[in-house]
């Protein structure tokens, strides 16, 4: 069995997806967390990777991939633990939100 986590550009599409499965309108984030596990056929192995200070892979994960979404205007949390999507979030493709996700990528290495 695979005990490696998927990269972070993989959760991206599964967390937009959660949130769609609310029709858009809102869901928490333990609820996503259960959501975006399901979708992604995340394992029991899997789920017990931690980082070298001990902290959960698939968690920190999935909470870097909320942040990313919200950088590029596909998501918001208008209260805190509590994630919609956007105007453009509600309209846009997995290819797009890729795309997004990569542009924002290199020009965040390209700042630095």
């Amino acid at each position: 069995m695979d005990s490696r986590v998927p990269p972070n550009r993989d959760f991206l599409w599964p967390v937009v997806c959660a949130i769609r499965e609310q029709g858009g309108s809102g869901v928490g984030v333990s609820q996503m967390f259960e959501r975006v596990v399901r979708r992604m056929g995340i394992t029991e192995e899997q789920l017990r990777v931690t980082s070298p200070q001990g902290n959960p892979t698939v968690k920190y994960r999935i909470g870097f991939t909320r942040t990313r979404l919200k950088q590029i205007g596909v998501i918001d949390n208008p209260e805190w633990g509590f994630w919609v999507l956007t105007e453009r979030g509600r309209t846009a493709t997995e290819d797009q939100i890729l795309r997004w996700y990569d542009e924002s990528e290199r020009n965040r290495r390209n700042r630095y």
